[in-house]
């Protein structure tokens, strides 16, 4: 298994990552703020 340098879109894949991660945090934090007000 030959190491290879990492493709041109790495940069993209990465902050398509980050991007997922933060819609995941934020849906997160949205949905304890609603179950919090509805109490």
């Amino acid at each position: 298994m030959t190491r290879q340098p990492p493709p041109p879109d790495a940069d993209r894949t990465a902050k398509v990552a980050a991007a997922v991660l933060f819609a995941i945090f934020a849906a997160g934090v949205l949905v304890t703020v609603v179950l919090l007000l509805r109490g």
